[in-house]
C-alpha cells in the first residue's frame, strides 16, 4: 500500500466504515476472506475457540426481538393508562355538565383535578373573570405582566409542561398553597386566558408528556365559562 492509499484510510473515520457497509451488506459474500481476519465478541465462540456467525447473528435477532417486545408492553401499558384517564376524563365532564351555577361548576372542576388527577393547586387566569368571581379561590385575574415570561414569542397556543423555577410557579400559582409545588402544567383556554395546575410531584407534569388530555379539559372549561364572560354577555 502507497503513501496515497495509507493517507486514504487514514481519512476514513469508523462512522464511514459502518455507513460503507450498511451500504453493502453482501460484502462478506463478495469477500469471504474478510470473515477470517474479523474478530467477533467473546459469547460468539464456542468452548473450541472457533466462531459461529450464523450463532451470532441468531443472539443478536433475539436481543433485538426481546428488546421489541419490551417496547410492545411499555407502549400497551401507556395505551391502557390513556384509556383509563380518557374514561375519568369523560366522567368529570359528565359531571361538571349538570352543574348550573359558575361558582359551584368552578369549586367542582378543581376538587375533581385534585382528586381524580392528582393536583396539588389549580388556577385560572381569566383575562376578564365573570362578576363577583375575581376574589373566588382558584380564579385569578390574567397579569400579562406577571407571565410576560410566559408569553415573550406571542400568545400562548400549546400547552406548557415541566418543571418552573419557584419564581415562574408563583407567578403561575399566586394562590397560597402548602407544600409547595415542583411541577405544573399551563394549558390556553381560547381567548379566555389559561389554566394552570400545579403538582408536588416534580415528575408530574414533564416537557415531552403528551397534551390532549390537558386540551380535552380547557376545551370544556372555556365551553362552560365563555357564555359567563363579559363579552359575551355585552353581545
Amino acid at each position: 500500500m502507497n503513501s496515497k492509499d495509507t493517507a486514504s484510510v487514514a481519512a476514513l473515520s469508523k462512522d464511514d466504515v459502518i455507513a460503507w457497509i450498511r451500504a453493502h451488506p453482501n460484502c462478506l459474500i463478495d469477500h469471504p476472506e474478510l470473515v477470517a481476519i474479523l474478530e467477533w465478541p467473546d459469547d460468539a465462540q464456542d468452548r473450541s475457540g472457533t466462531t459461529s456467525l450464523a450463532d451470532f447473528q441468531a443472539r443478536r435477532l433475539r436481543q433485538q426481538v426481546s428488546q421489541l417486545q419490551d417496547q410492545l408492553k411499555t407502549l400497551t401499558q401507556i395505551a391502557v393508562d390513556n384509556e383509563a384517564l380518557m374514561h375519568r376524563l369523560h366522567q368529570v365532564t359528565l359531571s361538571l355538565m349538570s352543574i348550573d351555577a359558575l361558582d359551584d361548576f368552578i369549586a367542582e372542576l378543581i376538587a375533581k383535578l385534585k382528586s381524580e388527577f392528582n393536583a396539588t393547586v389549580v388556577c385560572l387566569h381569566l383575562k376578564t373573570p365573570p362578576p363577583d368571581f375575581e376574589h373566588q379561590p382558584g380564579i385569578v385575574h390574567l397579569d400579562d405582566e406577571r407571565l410576560s415570561w410566559l408569553m415573550h414569542d406571542g400568545p400562548l397556543t400549546r400547552p406548557q409542561c415541566g418543571r418552573f423555577t419557584q419564581e415562574k410557579l408563583k407567578s403561575l400559582l399566586p394562590i397560597p398553597h402548602d407544600p409547595k409545588c415542583q411541577s405544573a402544567a399551563v394549558v390556553p383556554m381560547a381567548d379566555l386566558g389559561v389554566l394552570v395546575i400545579g403538582a408536588v410531584d416534580q415528575g408530574k407534569f414533564q416537557p415531552h408528556m403528551g397534551t390532549l388530555f390537558l386540551e380535552l379539559l380547557a376545551a370544556t372549561i372555556a365551553h362552560r365559562l365563555l357564555p359567563a364572560s363579559p363579552e359575551s354577555a355585552s353581545e
